[in-house]
């Protein structure tokens, strides 16, 4: 057409574009859904760069990048200010700052600082069998307003990063990892404070430090993570391989690994309904769900906490803290109980625990489930009538050890195939089995089990040795 611009049309691709080095800001106007950076479904996007920007976004539900999808796409280096004050549709995520709509694959979102925002700082998920997306090095502080106000949340590598949401006027969740995801090596800082426009005042559950949810074959690892309780509940690890509503259609979560973190969740305020979880688990009952191992877990609060059933899992070679100030009573294990029984910590493992010292081992060992309540101050029948913070009837956990044992003969050979029994105190046999190549069997003894707050000593154990052609031995 006469006056047509050469080399653009309308609704056409931009494969490769770079946007960078100056500022977009948006007009006194405010317009609605007036996004900085916008790229519709029909451009593929591929290989576009963004870098250097300095943005800052004011109207209603605008974003500062919004691609509807996209595939190689590098977003760094960039500087994004909100002072968007209101938005849509939360469970849109219509406040996320940088937002792909749609799955894509092979992008890098790196080295971005973003200084406010009132839900979501990054939203990128890999589309299945493409390269995964890398989310890193990113500067997040957000002041959210909205529900699921995550950081970052993704699928894909999410590692080096660092949130800032766990002071003054700040407030945000850490990071939601969706499957075949690693999380690595960030540093969280999150607390929630009571002005979420939902709930009018603290969002349900409060402040995560990560949560996986619904997610498979997710690593999480080398996370240093603080989640702080004030005004609002806050936990430095959630995991919920179903969600309450789905719990029973069979879409559950496995292979997901967590070690080697240090998660601490902090109470500060006095508020009474208000509490700090080092490990928050829902809708966990497959012991395939979830490994959660070689963490420290710190907390002045709660070490752990379950909003609905949690079965069969083993927690392994954790290391156990508390910090000041603590309360007295120390109460670290809780359910909260919807609707009993199917509200409890049913028969889960403590297996090699380690701890700061032998005070805080004794706080461990001594501890029962407590209950608390859906509705304040009405006991369910999971809950023991009378007091406050009853023990949980229907809960149970067994505090356990690996034992090796190495069998060898005079000549300190040894012995393969050799038939190990172990009985526990009670004459049951707990483990039979036999000896490797290399003379050893290994086995999980359980010390005691604590059910319904009395605890049951499996101990001392009776071990049994036989092979033929030697003395057996016990």
């Amino acid at each position: 057409a006469p006056g047509r611009v050469p080399d653009i049309n309308r609704y056409g691709i931009a494969n490769n574009a770079v946007i960078k080095n100056g500022s977009i800001i948006q007009g006194v106007d405010r317009g609605d859904d007036s996004h900085a950076i916008v790229s519709e479904e029909s451009s593929n996007n591929s290989g576009l760069e963004i870098a250097n920007l300095t943005i800052t976004i004011d109207g209603p539900n605008s974003k500062a990048i919004y691609l509807n999808n996209g595939y190689n796409i590098n977003i760094h280096d960039n500087i994004i200010n909100s002072v968007v004050d209101v938005i849509k549709n939360r469970h849109q995520r219509d406040g996320a700052l940088i937002k792909f709509e749609y799955d894509g694959g092979g992008s890098l979102i790196h080295s971005n600082t973003i200084t406010s925002g009132i839900q979501n700082g990054i939203i990128a998920n890999t589309k299945s069998g493409a390269v995964l997306n890398k989310i890193y090095q990113n500067n997040i502080t957000l002041q959210t307003k909205y529900t699921n106000d995550f950081a970052i949340a993704g699928r894909g590598l999410i590692y080096d990063n660092t949130i800032n949401c766990g002071s003054g006027n700040n407030s945000c969740r850490g990071i939601f990892g969706n499957s075949d995801s690693k999380i690595y090596n960030n540093i969280i800082d999150v607390q929630q404070l009571p002005r979420n426009q939902e709930y009018d005042g603290c969002e349900a559950g409060g402040a995560y430090g990560i949560q996986i949810e619904y997610a498979s074959n997710t690593e999480v690892y080398g996370n240093t993570v603080t989640a702080r309780a004030d005004q609002c509940s806050s936990a430095a690890f959630r995991n919920n391989p179903t969600s309450e509503e789905t719990a029973t259609l069979g879409n559950v979560g496995v292979n997901n690994y967590v070690h080697d973190n240090a998660f601490t969740a902090i109470k500060t305020g006095n508020t009474s309904n208000v509490a700090a979880q080092g490990i928050r688990v829902s809708n966990l009952n497959r012991a395939d769900s979830l490994r959660f191992e070689n963490n420290i877990v710190t907390t002045n609060s709660q070490w752990l906490q379950t909003t609905s059933g949690v079965s069969l899992v083993q927690f392994k070679s954790n290391t156990f803290k508390t910090t000041a100030p603590m309360p007295s009573p120390f109460s670290p294990f809780y359910t909260y109980d919807w609707n009993a029984p199917n509200s409890n910590l049913k028969d889960i493992k403590f297996i090699d625990n380690k701890y700061l010292d032998s005070a805080t081992e004794n706080l461990f060992k001594s501890a029962s489930i407590i209950c608390t309540y859906a509705t304040s101050g009405i006991p369910s029948t999971g809950c023991a009538i009378g007091g406050t913070n009853p023990i949980d009837k229907y809960s149970s956990f067994y505090y356990s050890w690996t034992l090796s044992v190495n069998v060898k003969d005079g000549a300190s050979t040894p012995i393969s195939n050799a038939a190990i029994s172990i009985n526990n105190a009670q004459g049951n046999v707990v483990f039979s089995g036999t000896t490797d190549s290399n003379g050893v069997a290994s086995a999980v003894l359980d010390e005691f089990k604590d059910e319904s707050g009395v605890k049951t000593f499996s101990n001392p154990h009776t071990i049994n040795i036989s092979k033929s052609g030697f003395n057996s031995y016990s």
